[in-house]
């Protein structure tokens, strides 16, 4: 029987279950929805083909089960994109925050910004926000949407711009939160670490090549 192939648990099965699995982690780490989707359906696809059918018939017996955890894993998705979703709108504030105090202090300036200078401001924001470090290494952020900024509102992100990665958080949540903890949020905390002991390390240095003239 082809089934026998990929009893769970047997060699064939993990084999099977390990190209997916690198597949997938690949898909979901660089957040494309569409190969995370087609590996999953194919690997459903190889299953439904070469099992023995015990997954159909624990859903046909439970369907109450099934329901229950379908609408848990749609709340839980809901409320993880609505973390990303106010992540990034907090990151893009503090992208425009370091900015904005950049071209102050470029430009000396105290308080608000006089009218005078507000085009160039605008100017300095459209050109730069788009570089802005954490923008470009936790956030997909879609820059070209702000390629042309009016007025400082503009930067404002719209769901619209986002639909593909608010989708990936909905639907793939739980890689996703993986992928955070795993990487995102280890990453931010070793570099607010390095933050904080930055001056202790220049501190050393100092120390060692005091003999040096100035």
């Amino acid at each position: 029987m082809w089934w026998e192939l990929l009893v769970v648990g047997g060699f064939w099965f993990w084999t099977v279950f390990s190209v997916f699995a690198v597949w997938f982690l690949w898909a979901t780490w660089a957040e494309k929805g569409w190969p995370t989707t087609i590996s999953i359906f194919l690997f459903l696809a190889v299953l439904t083909l070469f099992s023995d059918g015990e997954m159909h018939k624990w859903a046909y017996d439970n369907p109450i089960n099934l329901l229950a955890a379908v609408g848990i894993y749609i709340a839980a998705g809901i409320l993880w994109s609505i973390f990303k979703w106010y992540s990034l709108n907090i990151a893009i504030r503090r992208a425009y925050n370091r900015l904005l105090e950049k071209f102050k202090e470029g430009r000396k300036i105290t308080g608000e910004i006089p009218d005078e200078q507000k085009q160039d401001w605008l100017l300095h924001l459209c050109r730069n926000i788009s570089h802005d470090e954490e923008l470009n290494d936790y956030y997909n952020f879609k820059w070209s949407y702000v390629s042309e900024i009016d007025t400082a509102r503009d930067i404002i992100p719209k769901p619209s711009h986002y639909k593909p990665d608010l989708i990936f958080w909905l639907s793939y949540w739980p890689v996703s939160v993986l992928w955070y903890f795993l990487s995102d949020f280890i990453e931010r905390l070793f570099k607010g670490i390095y933050e904080v002991f930055s001056n202790v390390y220049a501190w050393i240095s100092k120390s060692v090549f005091k003999f040096l003239p100035e």
